[in-house]
């Protein structure tokens, strides 16, 4: 028996069928705990997906007794490097609405500064460990129409996001005001990641849905057996 049989079979057992009276075909309802674990099992795959997400470029400066201080961010980029399934929680506040938390997220990142203290000026490369990334996310699940047939979409009602990271800077041009320049990178960074994060994730999520085609295979192509997912109603 092929792979793709044997999850088609426990997908069927995990789920509960019941055949209406009323109305042609079958009803079929997902218990939360295959739902949860569909979660976990997707959210590795997404991970990758914020490695690839164009962080705009930060300026920002701070004082130093009479002088300022310009600092310039490029090439800021984040990842991912631990991720365990057990840290998800998952939690269905009703047949529509799921809420997801992560407190224990870990990852990497790198950028390039420039630092611009009157005539003097200071370039670093950068790399920075994030010690924790906290997730707290409210997904609310819906349909979208589309040649008069229904499909799965969602966005979400909550989006909270929490970053704690850390970095050296090593430049002797400004090794005087580490304490002054770290903590406005620090706020300025976090800010620009977060926020591109935030407004990037809705539509990484809707271009996923839109992007699904109506038949998805089941089984190895050639067998010509494949999953409609279209709904004649709004599912609940």
């Amino acid at each position: 028996m092929k792979i793709s049989k044997v999850f088609l079979i426990l997908v069927i057992y995990l789920t509960s069928l019941t055949v209406s009276e009323n109305e042609a075909g079958m009803r079929i309802a997902f218990n939360d705990q295959l739902i949860s674990n569909l979660i976990k099992w997707g959210a590795p795959q997404v991970m990758p997906l914020i490695q690839d997400l164009t962080i705009p470029d930060v300026h920002t400066s701070v004082k130093a007794g009479l002088i300022w201080i310009g600092i310039d961010i490029t090439e800021i980029n984040v990842g991912v490097t631990e991720f365990h399934e057990d840290d998800l929680k998952v939690d269905f506040q009703s047949p529509d609405t799921v809420e997801i938390s992560l407190q224990q997220l870990k990852g990497k990142g790198h950028f390039k500064a420039k630092f611009s203290l009157g005539a003097i000026h200071d370039n670093e490369s950068v790399d920075f460990t994030i010690n924790r990334i906290t997730i707290d996310i409210v997904i609310k699940m819906l349909t979208r129409e589309a040649e008069g047939k229904k499909f799965p979409d969602a966005d979400f009602t909550k989006f909270d996001i929490g970053l704690d990271f850390d970095f050296s800077l090593h430049g002797s041009a400004i090794s005087g005001f580490i304490n002054l320049i770290k903590p406005a990178i620090k706020g300025a960074l976090t800010n620009t990641v977060l926020n591109t994060i935030k407004s990037q994730a809705s539509t990484i999520m809707k271009k996923t849905f839109a992007e699904l085609p109506e038949y998805y295979p089941i089984q190895q192509i050639g067998d010509g057996i494949a999953l409609n997912y279209a709904f004649l109603s709004d599912p609940i």
